[in-house]
């Protein structure tokens, strides 16, 4: 309440956006270091009042800068006489955030794929179809916040796609050679490029069902006709390959 009133950060539709908070995980959002660093005083401000001792040390900082200025310095930033590291990339809330590419994050998902496709494959070569079945669909087709990989190279998609459709082959012991169509459609497994629609349309559902007042305005403002990610959905979602 107390970085709510005290109208310093980011502004989306006329409202005041400076802080996201989950459990114990609180993320700010300011315009500039010299704002960031009032927000941080309000925080440390706050905590002595009321007897909260926050751990500094695993505080981090990310600017985010057009990269015609990625090699323009930035002022050190203070929380609890603490200098906080001042980092390209980090891990919120199980997404890898990066300052200028979400590659990272997806290499990170291929590989917790790849982890999970080949426990099974190693562990569950004997059961029966259906089993294998239900065990696919558990492990391998939550792809964690696939829709946000809206920076995505062609290559590491394809990579992505060619693994889960192997993954199953390889798991249901077909021929390598055989249509992954046929596969899926046999097995009723959603395929890559279905599966990513599903989690985009999902996702949009959520977003325009939320009573959430930051979420929505976002929704209701102009970004959904500007957004990267937006544009990024509306070509996966209509059109064909």
């Amino acid at each position: 309440m107390t970085l709510s009133k005290s109208n310093i950060g980011c502004r989306l539709g006329g409202r005041l956006i400076n802080h996201i908070a989950y459990a114990d995980d609180l993320c700010i959002l300011s315009m500039s270091p010299g704002e960031m660093q009032n927000l941080l005083n309000i925080c440390e401000k706050y905590g002595s009042d009321h007897d909260i001792i926050y751990n500094s040390k695993k505080g981090l900082t990310m600017l985010f800068k057009p990269k015609k200025l990625k090699d323009l310095a930035s002022p050190p930033l203070y929380f609890c006489n603490n200098q906080l590291d001042l980092v390209n990339n980090c891990r919120y809330l199980g997404v890898k955030i990066e300052t200028y590419s979400g590659k990272s994050d997806i290499k990170s998902q291929l590989c917790k794929f790849y982890a999970n496709a080949n426990m099974l494959i190693r562990k569950c070569s004997f059961c029966s179809d259906d089993v294998k079945v239900f065990l696919f669909k558990s492990y391998c087709t939550n792809l964690y916040c696939t829709q946000f990989w809206y920076d995505s190279s062609e290559t590491l998609m394809k990579k992505l796609c060619v693994g889960y459709n192997n993954s199953l082959r390889r798991l249901t012991k077909l021929d390598k050679h055989c249509s992954a169509s046929e596969m899926f459609v046999h097995y009723g497994i959603p395929a890559f490029g279905e599966l990513q629609r599903k989690h985009i349309t999902n996702f949009i559902h959520r977003l325009q069902s939320s009573s959430n007042s930051i979420i929505m305005s976002v929704v209701l403002s102009s970004v959904p006709l500007s957004s990267l990610i937006w544009g990024y959905w509306f070509n996966t979602l209509h059109t064909s390959k």
